[in-house]
């Protein structure tokens, strides 16, 4: 009797898990760098020009993480560069 319980048991988890792994979602995708410095760019031109203090302060913060970030892009570009130009060699 026991087997049969466990046997069963055993096959209801098969199926559990072969459902859950049907049913997975694959997280989404993560923005590249470029897309990340573009869309905070058009988040700067939509705000531009507003009267209240706080958009002013969310404005400059952005616009000083879209300099962090194409610092950043520039960078990787640069070594990407040199570690082609060293490959060549």
């Amino acid at each position: 009797m026991s087997s049969t319980i466990d046997t069963e048991l055993a096959t209801l988890h098969a199926r559990i898990a072969q459902l859950e792994e049907a049913k997975k979602v694959p997280p989404p995708p993560k923005p590249t760098l470029e897309e990340l410095i573009e869309s905070k760019k058009a988040y700067l031109k939509r705000n531009y020009g507003t009267k209240y203090d706080i958009n002013k302060t969310c404005n400059m913060i952005n616009g000083y993480e879209i300099q962090m970030l194409e610092s950043i892009v520039e960078s990787l570009n640069r070594i990407h560069a040199r570690l082609d130009a060293l490959e060549k060699h």
